[in-house]
Protein backbone atom coordinates (compact mmCIF):
# COMPACT_ATOMS: atom_id res chain seq x y z
CA UNK A 1 0.00 0.00 0.00
CA UNK A 2 2.51 2.21 1.31
CA UNK A 3 4.59 1.67 -2.69
CA UNK A 4 1.73 2.82 -4.25
CA UNK A 5 0.74 6.07 -2.63
CA UNK A 6 4.88 6.87 -2.92
CA UNK A 7 4.17 6.49 -6.92
CA UNK A 8 0.65 8.48 -6.81
CA UNK A 9 2.26 11.03 -4.58
CA UNK A 10 5.17 11.55 -6.93
CA UNK A 11 3.52 12.08 -9.67
CA UNK A 12 0.99 14.29 -8.53
CA UNK A 13 3.42 16.61 -6.93
CA UNK A 14 5.88 16.67 -9.38
CA UNK A 15 8.76 14.85 -8.02
CA UNK A 16 11.03 13.64 -10.76
CA UNK A 17 12.35 10.22 -8.90
CA UNK A 18 9.84 8.34 -6.57
CA UNK A 19 12.81 7.14 -5.00
CA UNK A 20 13.63 10.79 -3.95
CA UNK A 21 11.05 10.78 -1.18
CA UNK A 22 13.69 8.17 0.59
CA UNK A 23 16.41 10.51 0.41
CA UNK A 24 16.84 13.07 2.70
CA UNK A 25 16.38 15.84 0.00
CA UNK A 26 13.92 19.05 1.39
CA UNK A 27 12.78 20.01 -1.96
CA UNK A 28 9.27 21.24 -1.50
CA UNK A 29 7.90 18.97 -3.42
CA UNK A 30 9.31 16.11 -2.19
CA UNK A 31 8.39 17.45 1.26
CA UNK A 32 4.97 17.69 0.20
CA UNK A 33 4.40 14.33 -1.52
CA UNK A 34 6.35 12.77 1.89
CA UNK A 35 4.16 14.62 3.97
CA UNK A 36 0.72 13.72 2.39
CA UNK A 37 2.15 9.73 2.03
CA UNK A 38 3.07 9.81 6.04
CA UNK A 39 -0.85 11.72 6.74
CA UNK A 40 -2.41 9.21 4.79
CA UNK A 41 -0.88 6.25 6.48
CA UNK A 42 -0.98 7.49 9.78
CA UNK A 43 -4.71 8.90 9.49
CA UNK A 44 -6.33 6.65 7.15
CA UNK A 45 -4.39 3.23 7.38
CA UNK A 46 -3.64 3.51 10.82
CA UNK A 47 0.30 2.80 10.55
CA UNK A 48 2.38 4.38 13.54
CA UNK A 49 4.66 7.22 13.34
CA UNK A 50 7.65 4.24 14.15
CA UNK A 51 6.03 2.33 11.24
CA UNK A 52 5.95 5.26 9.01
CA UNK A 53 9.64 6.45 9.99
CA UNK A 54 11.07 3.10 8.98
CA UNK A 55 8.75 2.75 5.76
CA UNK A 56 10.58 6.46 4.36
CA UNK A 57 13.62 5.54 5.95
CA UNK A 58 13.27 8.64 8.41
CA UNK A 59 13.63 9.09 12.51
CA UNK A 60 10.23 9.38 14.20
CA UNK A 61 10.84 13.03 14.73
CA UNK A 62 10.73 14.09 10.98
CA UNK A 63 7.68 12.12 10.82
CA UNK A 64 5.64 13.82 14.06
CA UNK A 65 7.07 17.51 11.96
CA UNK A 66 5.77 16.46 8.55
CA UNK A 67 2.23 15.18 10.08
CA UNK A 68 2.08 18.71 12.02
CA UNK A 69 2.79 20.37 8.68
CA UNK A 70 0.88 17.74 6.80
CA UNK A 71 -2.33 18.98 8.96
CA UNK A 72 -1.73 22.41 8.86
CA UNK A 73 -1.12 22.72 4.62
CA UNK A 74 -4.59 20.36 4.62
CA UNK A 75 -6.53 23.26 5.89
CA UNK A 76 -5.12 25.96 4.66
CA UNK A 77 -3.37 24.83 0.57
CA UNK A 78 -6.23 23.91 -1.62
CA UNK A 79 -3.14 22.25 -3.77
CA UNK A 80 -2.01 19.95 -0.91
CA UNK A 81 -5.68 19.32 0.06
CA UNK A 82 -6.57 17.75 -3.80
CA UNK A 83 -3.60 15.58 -3.46
CA UNK A 84 -3.77 14.60 0.28
CA UNK A 85 -7.61 13.24 -1.48
CA UNK A 86 -6.20 11.47 -4.02
CA UNK A 87 -4.35 9.25 -2.21
CA UNK A 88 -7.67 8.49 0.31
CA UNK A 89 -9.63 7.57 -3.01
CA UNK A 90 -6.84 5.05 -3.84
CA UNK A 91 -6.58 3.80 -0.65
CA UNK A 92 -10.69 2.94 -0.28
CA UNK A 93 -11.14 1.72 -3.88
Amino acid sequence: MGALLVKIASAYFNVGDEKDLFRSGRMPCVCRARWAVAMVLYSDIGWGKKRIAKFLIKDKKAIHHGLKRARALYQTDPQFFAGVELLRKEVFL
